[in-house]
């Protein structure tokens, strides 16, 4: 067997498993799958806002890496900015600018895939079963001020989309690409020295 019809059966064999699953079991197994914190975690993002009031809409791209010593957001597009923060402080890093702004974590912010919809919804309403995903439209917490929300799932059960709406019909989306990448170059992202020319804000 080549390696073409290798490739090929296993993903007959990742759609065969996928669809054994109940949307429930897929659901489950995809925010269980993070919450391994020896696991360093590593994808690609895109991230869509649109504000409804302006009419206005921005794209940024970039990387997301964390692991159980914090989260790193690198933003290469448009502005190369950085953030970093664990369970007491936040870190952003305008290149830009020139800032360093540093202040206390209170839990309101979170990048990790699982922990926004935990934050978001409670479960799902209902589920789609596609070719390589499945599409759930999120239960959302009654004292949110979010209307909508949902999210994609692949056969790896990764989270591949995330998408809400506010009560004012602002809408975020995020759109993830894992990818596998060497353990000591992830490490040496949580290793940023702030450049000595740049301002340090404390809040």
């Amino acid at each position: 067997m080549d390696f073409k019809n290798i490739l090929t059966a296993f993903f007959l064999f990742s759609v065969m498993v996928l669809n054994a699953l109940t949307n429930e079991e897929i659901f489950r197994k995809a925010l269980k799958k993070y919450e391994n914190n020896d696991t360093v975690h590593y994808a690609e993002f895109t991230q869509s806002n649109f504000w409804r009031e302006l009419d206005a809409e921005k794209v940024s791209k970039g990387e997301l890496i964390y692991s159980d010593k914090g989260v790193v957001i690198n933003y290469f597009e448009p502005d190369r900015q950085m953030l970093r923060y664990n369970d007491e402080n936040i870190t952003v890093t305008d290149y830009n600018e020139k800032t360093v702004l540093r202040m206390d974590n209170d839990g309101s912010v979170d990048f990790r895939p699982a922990e926004i919809i935990s934050k978001i919804a409670d479960n799902f309403s209902s589920a789609e079963n596609k070719k390589n995903f499945t599409s759930f439209i999120l239960k959302v917490k009654e004292d949110s001020d979010l209307i909508a929300a949902e999210c994609d799932i692949d056969e790896k059960f990764s989270i591949i989309r995330i998408e809400y709406t506010d009560i004012d019909s602002n809408r975020v989306e995020f759109k993830f690409t894992e990818k596998r990448m060497n353990k000591k170059k992830l490490e040496d992202k949580y290793k940023v020295e702030v450049p000595f020319d740049f301002k340090v804000i404390q809040q």
